[in-house]
């Protein structure tokens, strides 16, 4: 991408502009074995596979109007391909191709600005936006002990409208800002895990809108009571749920999962030193959902979505101007929770970087 400060010699203007592109690919074979203590290989079972490619261009204008005011328009154009798509199953002697595929969109963006003089900075943005299926989702089939995936070829891109209004105040030494958002998405891509079966059934399903509000505060201020302290904090309020679904119309009004109605982060940080930084982090999530009939309850479990509070501590050493070491303790209580699958535990790391 390429970003011009002055486009065509103006101050008030900026452009940038920029070409994306993806290919990814998916192969997996499955087979019987006699011994798969040993890793040893008989019949083939299943082949499954395929490829994904995207193209995109993009670009923005910002244009300052007038005093204090601020305006920013852009498009991004996605080209979106599917490619030899396939699924066998060999003892059934079925074979599948899929056709290929390719879909475009456009994803058109607004923003407007507003700095008057003083602390206080208002932006308004609305944006489309696609998120297209990934190979995982199109091709991913498997069965074997460990569970059955059922991958969907026919998936459509997922299709957002998005906004978001941004009020932030300065405040010393950092600021303090609330957004407000609000999104829109058609065609939502689920992936469901029936843990409840012998062996796990996961599926990838289309949901054909979901509808989110929420809120979110953010502060962030360095040396907090003039002490060497600095602190960033932001907590969230979601409210997300199914607002249409033809296939299952049950679901409509359920929240969707894996969505929890508060998150919150804390992170503060003490210069002990010019060199020795130690830190503290909270890291907060409620309790949600994992199916999309909200159904699972029950919490400490395998596929449950368990709310959790994590405690972090770190501490940072710079050596030389160029070389720096952490030592860290993630997860310092040792609280059990789950995900779906289990949360880390308690995780001691090193870390070492030097800068060239």
């Amino acid at each position: 991408k390429a970003r011009n400060e002055r486009f065509m010699g103006r101050d008030d203007l900026n452009l940038l502009v920029g070409y994306h592109f993806d290919h990814y690919s998916l192969a997996i074979d499955n087979y019987d074995s006699a011994d798969y203590t040993s890793g040893a290989k008989t019949a083939r079972t299943t082949s499954t596979g395929g490829e994904t490619r995207t193209h995109a261009l993009f670009a923005q204008l910002g244009w300052d109007f007038i005093p204090h005011w601020d305006v920013a328009l852009g498009a991004r154009y996605e080209r979106w391909e599917t490619i030899d798509g396939y699924y066998y199953r060999y003892n059934t002697m079925t074979f599948n191709d899929f056709a290929d595929r390719s879909e475009t969109g456009i994803s058109p963006k607004f923003s407007l600005g507003f700095d008057p003089d003083g602390p206080w900075h208002f932006r308004y943005s609305l944006a489309k936006a696609y998120r297209f299926p990934i190979v995982e989702e199109l091709y991913h089939n498997a069965n074997s002990i460990l569970g059955t995936t059922i991958a969907n070829a026919t998936l459509d891109p997922e299709v957002g409208v998005h906004h978001n209004l941004s009020i932030e105040r300065e405040i010393p030494r950092g600021f303090a800002r609330v957004n407000l958002y609000h999104e829109r998405i058609k065609d939502a891509i689920w992936s469901q895990t029936d843990v409840t079966s012998v062996p796990t059934v996961t599926t990838f399903l289309p949901v054909d809108e979901v509808t989110t509000s929420g809120v979110e505060l953010v502060v962030q201020q360095d040396r907090v009571f003039e002490v060497p302290l600095d602190v960033r904090f932001n907590v969230a309020y979601t409210d997300s749920e199914v607002t249409k679904n033809d296939a299952d119309p049950s679901v409509e009004g359920n929240v969707f999962p894996r969505m929890p109605k508060w998150r919150a982060n804390l992170l503060g940080t003490w210069h002990v030193s010019p060199k020795l930084d130690t830190s503290l982090g909270l890291r907060y999530a409620s309790d949600s959902y994992g199916n999309l009939d909200n159904s699972d309850k029950v919490d400490q479990v395998y596929g449950a979505q368990d709310k959790y509070l994590f405690v972090d501590v770190k501490a940072n050493y710079q050596v030389t101007p160029a070389a720096k070491i952490a030592l860290g303790i993630d997860n310092l209580t040792d609280e059990v929770a789950f995900v779906a699958h289990p949360w880390p535990q308690r995780t001691f790391y090193v870390q070492g970087s030097v800068d060239f």
